[in-house]
């Protein structure tokens, strides 16, 4: 029993001793490392969903001649553009694949829609509400 109780201690002196040892190595290894390059985390697929979807709005033309050149589009996707609007169709069809890819991968917005109602019209070569 007295050969068990010297080597728990024996243990105990020696894992204190390697923690002091490895509290003074973090140290000054803190002191003397200098900050590295600064990395961008990688985006999530939402991320880049997101910002595909931003990007195609950005550049939306919303021109018309008629008003069956324009369409309804859902949100719910990126706050600043709330629950949907109308836009020109082609890029109502691209920002109605980009909501189902979005859905697809189960992200999350935080803007939460209700159903609404969307009648697009073409005024003065502008797609509107």
């Amino acid at each position: 029993m007295t050969r068990v109780r010297l080597l728990l201690v024996a243990i105990g002196v020696a894992s204190s001793s390697c923690a002091r040892e490895n509290a003074t190595e973090k140290s000054v290894s803190q002191e003397t490392k200098k900050p590295g390059p600064v990395t961008e985390t990688p985006s999530s697929p939402c991320d880049d969903i997101v910002a595909r979807w931003k990007s195609t709005l950005a550049k939306a033309a919303g021109s018309c001649t008629s008003d069956e050149g324009c369409a309804c589009f859902n949100g719910g996707i990126d706050e600043g553009h709330g629950c949907g609007g109308v836009t020109d169709d082609a890029t109502a069809k691209t920002l109605e694949k980009l909501s189902g890819e979005f859905r697809g991968a189960k992200c999350k917005s935080g803007v939460a829609c209700a159903a609404w109602a969307c009648t697009p019209k073409c005024v003065s070569g502008h797609c509107s509400k």
